[in-house]
């Protein structure tokens, strides 16, 4: 089997995925590798034992809300459309969670 691809894209995290995505919508032939058995990269889960370990943040604050790379993205391949983004809250009981920049987090 011969196929003539215009872009071969290796790896279906997030990165991988919106390459190939922005090359297909811009009308090229796209194939996308991946070695898992699943897509995501590190915006997934994995299973050890009984435990479900969530391997990156799954969250982002709407694009549409400031000068944003994302905010573009999301209007060239028409995603917006096809989203809803609900709001998250970041609580712990009543009080407001602060993480602060450095090694360690109190």
């Amino acid at each position: 089997m011969t196929e003539h691809f215009d872009a071969i894209v290796i790896g279906s995290g997030l990165g991988g995925l919106t390459a190939g995505a922005l090359f297909s919508r811009a009308g090229y032939r796209v194939l996308l590798l991946e070695r898992n058995d699943h897509f995501g990269g590190a915006a997934t889960t994995y299973h050890r034992g009984r435990m479900t370990i969530e391997a990156s943040l799954h969250e982002t604050t709407d694009p549409r809300r400031g000068p944003d790379l994302e905010g573009e993205v999301f209007d060239t391949l028409g995603l917006y459309d096809d989203l809803e983004l609900v709001p998250v809250s970041w609580s712990s009981g009543s009080k407001p969670v602060t993480v602060r920049p450095g090694p360690a987090v109190r």
